[in-house]
Parts: structure tokens; sequence; C-alpha cells
């Protein structure tokens, strides 16, 4: 048994199938579907390894799908174009120096990069063309969790315009400008739960 191990361990490491995708095997801000975009990231690891793929490939990963309208896809991810002069820049760095987020629309082969928030209201935009105009929840401080999730159900089922209580339908809800992420899956109908500061008092 011991024989068979140190033979295997002598033995070449079996070839890296060449790379025949779409994308290419690093960053891109072209357009490419959900998948070519997976399949170029796998690639990059099968061939360079996985320790460290996110920062030292600066491909886009991480994809996340949400509901979307009929005839839209909705798809989240992230590409890491910060330094990782830890990983593989010895002689100095030459990264852009953001993390960097991207939402797109495969059905409409539509894409928006840069900021978390900025992306998912540019799909917003997109894809739910009139969300701005959304009544506002207002604030409510010293809410639990669960109070919070039973409220936003409550208020928006009785607020909300009918034609907006669909799957996927974002809300809107007042939130102090420490709290104005934008929260995926936390409207009643498993869309975003869209921050708006201005309107936090």
């Amino acid at each position: 048994m011991q024989l068979e191990f140190d033979l295997a361990a002598l033995l070449p490491p079996p070839p890296i199938p060449e790379y025949t995708g779409r994308a290419p095997m690093h960053y891109t801000g072209d357009f490419y579907i959900v998948d070519d975009l997976a399949a170029a990231f796998r690639a990059w690891v099968a061939r360079h390894g996985s320790f460290g793929s996110h920062p030292r490939s600066h491909m886009w990963v991480s994809a996340t799908g949400h509901p979307a309208p009929a005839g839209h896809t909705f798809t989240t991810m992230t590409a890491d174009l910060r330094c990782s002069v830890a990983y593989d820049h010895p002689r100095g760095c030459s990264c852009v120096g953001a993390l960097l987020h991207r939402a797109q629309c495969d059905a409409c082969e539509w894409v928006a990069a840069g900021n978390e928030n900025g992306v998912v209201e540019a799909w917003h935009d997109h894809a739910w063309p009139g969300w701005r105009d959304l009544p506002v929840m207002p604030l409510k401080d010293h809410e639990s969790p669960a109070a919070r999730s039973n409220r936003i159900t409550r208020w928006a089922q009785e607020h909300q315009p009918v034609d907006w209580q669909v799957e996927g339908a974002p809300i809107r809800t007042a939130r102090a400008s420490l709290a104005s992420r934008h929260v995926e899956g936390r409207s009643p109908w498993k869309g975003y739960d869209l921050a708006d500061t201005e309107n936090a008092r």
C-alpha cells in the first residue's frame, strides 16, 4: 500500500484541459452570460489552484441569483481588484484597488458594475421601472429582527400598490445612514428591501 502511494506521488499530474470557453480568464467589463463567466473562473482555478483565487484572478465570481420579473434575470457577483501583493506581486502592485460589484440580466444582455447599492439600484431601474416611486416604510428604532420582519410584511401589504405585491418585487424602507445597504430577499415577496436614508426621520 505504501509503495502505491509513493508511486502516485512520482507520477506527473494529469494534463489540464485546454480552455475553449467564451469568457476570458481574467477581469473583463464586457458582457458574458453568467454560465460563461463561471466556466472561465473554473478553468482559471484548474490551472492556478483555488487558494486566493478571487483576488489573484480578478475575475467575476460568487454569482448569486435573485428573483426577477418575467423576461428578466438578476445575478450579482464580485471581482476583487484590490491589491494582492501577498499572493503574486513580489515586485509591486498594479491592481485597481476596489472590490467591484456587478449586476446583470442575461435575458436582456444588460450589465452594470460599480458599488453594491449602485448596481442593485441600476438593475431595479432596468427590470422594475417605477420602484423609486414606491411608498417608504417609516423607520422604527429599537426593534427586534422578528418584530421588524412582521412589521415589514404588514406595512407592505397595506401600503404597497397591488401590482407590486408579486414574486420578486422590492420594498423601500427608511433607514439610518449606517444601515443603508440594500438587503436581498427581505421584501414579503422575496425581493430586495431597498434602503431610503433620506426619509429616516
